[in-house]
């Protein structure tokens, strides 16, 4: 009898931790993005095959803060991404629209992470990094299509399938922020 007792407490011990294990969440410098030929990946985990929020949260945990809107936000503070996801019915649908990364300090709102992205991010070759400019980017970028953004010093290319917004301060030397989505443009 002890030795099945003792049995079950160690198999529930291992259930314990490896639930534990799972829902922690990596270190931020740890965090890859690699946008590369129409593909979007954030970790191992593909965010283009399916744009799925639960795909996306389980590569970065549990969020610090999630907010109702127009869009379900979760916000990871510590990685310095907002993940937004479409409604239906005022309800969260599981579908990713659109995936905000802060590089460096800008304009804050509600759903602003507290600190900025520090992992290592790459769209085709160019290394991203607050010290970027938009010409640097423009030129490194030549096969993505620029099309309208209507907000000053904020720039929306795209290529393949997804579209990706530049955000720049004023002088456009430091980028603050970049936004990459699924394109629902047709003329991309």
């Amino acid at each position: 009898l002890n030795y099945i007792i003792m049995k079950q407490l160690l198999s529930l011990a291992a259930f314990l931790l490896a639930c534990v294990l799972s829902f922690s969440q990596p270190a931020p410098e740890t965090i890859s993005v690699v946008i590369k030929g129409g593909k979007f990946s954030i970790a191992k985990t593909n965010v283009t095959e399916s744009w799925r929020q639960d795909a996306v949260s389980m590569e970065l945990g549990i969020n610090d803060r999630r907010r109702a809107g127009m869009n379900v936000t979760h916000t990871y503070d510590d990685f310095g991404i907002v993940l937004f996801e479409k409604t239906q019915n005022k309800v969260g649908s599981g579908e990713l629209s659109e995936i905000q990364f802060y590089i460096a300090q800008g304009d804050t709102n509600a759903v602003s992470p507290k600190g900025f992205f520090v992992g290592k991010m790459k769209i085709e070759k160019l290394k991203i990094s607050s010290d970027l400019s938009w010409q640097s980017v423009k030129e490194k970028l030549k096969d993505y299509k620029q099309t309208d953004s209507n907000i000053e010093h904020n720039y929306r290319l795209s290529y393949k399938g997804l579209y990706i917004y530049f955000q720049f301060n004023k002088e456009e030397t430091t980028l603050l922020k970049i936004s990459v989505g699924k394109d629902q443009r047709t003329n991309n």
